[in-house]
C-alpha cells in the first residue's frame, strides 16, 4: 500500500520534472531541491523496474519508457490533481478562467462547438478565446495556450495533436447545374475557387486508382472564415474548399456537394501550443485534455437521444 502511493506520488515529480525539461529547471520552478528531485525519480524507477530518463551534470533526455508515460498517464495525473485540488476547496465544482487563441478559419467552426460543451459541464468556468491569424506570443498575452492548423517550430513552446480532418471541395447543386460537374482536379482551373488562405491555392490530389495530381490554383476569393465560405458556397458563388466536419451535414441535406469524391486531399492536423513548463493552472491542463478528446459525433447522438 505505501509502495503504491509513494509511486504514485513519485509519478506526479517525475511529470513535472519532464515537463520543466531538466532536473535543474524543475527545482527553480517548483523551489524543491534537486537533490530531492532526483531521489523521487530514482525511487520511481526503481519501483517500476525502469529507466525514464537519461541524465547527467548537463543534460536531460527522457527514454522512449519515458515518453510513453508522459504521454499515456499524463492527463490522468493531471486530472486527479483538479479532482483533489477540488476536493480540498470543499467542492467538485470546477472554478477558473483559461485564455486561449485560435485561428478564425477554425475557431468559430470547430473549436467554438467543443469549448461548449465544456461550459456545460463546468458551470463555474469562465474562458476567453481570441479568433486571430496573427503569431501570438503566450506569455506576453497572458494566454494558456493556442491553436494553430501545424505546430510551430518554436523551441519554448510543445505542441499536442487536437484533431485531424479532412478538406472538400464543395460547390451547391445549382453551381454544378449551371457550370457542369468535375471529373478531374485540372477542371478546378476553369471554376471560381473560394480558398480560406493564399496557402491553400495549391492544391495535392490522390485517386483511389493511386493516381496523383498537383493543381495551382488562383483564387477568386480568399476568406479566412470557415462559416462565411459555407454560405458563399451555397450560394453559388464557387467551389470552396472546407473541412468535412463543418460540411457534413449540409451534403447530406443536399446543401451541397463534393464535386471530386473520387478525389482526396491530404488529412489536415489541428495543434494545442503551449509552454514548454506547461501550465501552472490545472483547469487549463483539464481543458486542454477534454478538446482532445471530444468526438463531435458521439456528443450530437448524445443530444439527440430523448430525455
Amino acid at each position: 500500500m505505501d509502495t503504491r502511493t509513494n509511486s504514485l506520488d513519485d509519478l506526479a515529480w517525475f511529470i513535472r520534472i519532464a515537463e520543466a525539461g531538466s532536473l535543474s529547471r524543475a527545482s527553480r520552478i517548483l523551489d524543491v531541491p534537486k537533490s530531492t528531485l532526483s531521489q523521487r525519480l530514482c525511487r520511481l524507477e526503481e519501483a517500476w523496474g525502469i529507466s525514464l530518463a537519461l541524465r547527467n551534470s548537463r543534460s536531460f533526455c527522457l527514454t522512449d519508457a519515458g515518453r510513453q508515460l508522459i504521454d499515456e498517464v499524463g492527463p490522468l495525473v493531471h486530472r486527479l490533481q483538479l479532482t483533489s485540488m477540488a476536493c480540498l476547496e470543499g467542492g467538485l465544482t470546477t472554478r477558473g478562467l483559461v485564455r486561449l487563441a485560435a485561428p478564425v478559419w477554425f475557431g468559430g467552426a470547430l473549436i467554438s462547438p467543443r469549448l461548449g460543451k465544456f461550459l456545460q459541464a463546468n458551470p463555474g468556468v469562465r474562458l476567453e478565446m481570441e479568433l486571430t491569424d496573427r503569431p501570438v506570443n503566450l506569455h506576453e498575452e497572458g494566454l494558456d495556450f493556442c491553436i494553430r492548423h501545424a505546430p510551430l517550430s518554436l523551441s519554448n513552446l510543445k505542441a499536442r495533436k487536437l484533431a485531424s480532418f479532412t478538406q472538400l471541395l464543395c460547390a451547391s447543386p445549382h453551381y454544378l447545374q449551371r457550370y457542369g460537374a468535375l471529373d478531374h482536379p485540372s477542371e478546378l482551373l476553369h471554376r471560381s475557387f473560394l480558398a480560406p488562405s493564399r496557402a491553400s491555392t495549391t492544391l495535392r490530389f490522390q485517386h483511389a486508382a493511386h493516381e496523383c495530381v498537383q493543381i495551382n490554383l488562383l483564387s477568386r476569393l480568399v476568406l479566412n472564415s470557415a462559416e462565411e465560405l459555407v454560405r458563399l458556397a451555397q450560394q453559388s458563388v464557387g467551389v470552396a474548399l472546407l473541412p468535412d466536419e463543418l460540411v457534413r451535414e449540409a451534403i447530406e441535406d443536399g446543401m451541397l456537394v463534393n464535386v471530386l469524391p473520387g478525389w482526396s486531399l491530404p488529412p489536415q492536423e489541428l495543434h494545442l501550443l503551449y509552454p514548454d513548463e506547461r501550465h501552472k493552472s490545472p483547469l487549463a491542463r483539464e481543458l486542454m485534455d477534454f478538446l482532445c478528446s471530444f468526438e463531435p459525433a458521439r456528443a450530437e447522438a448524445e443530444e439527440a437521444q430523448p430525455s
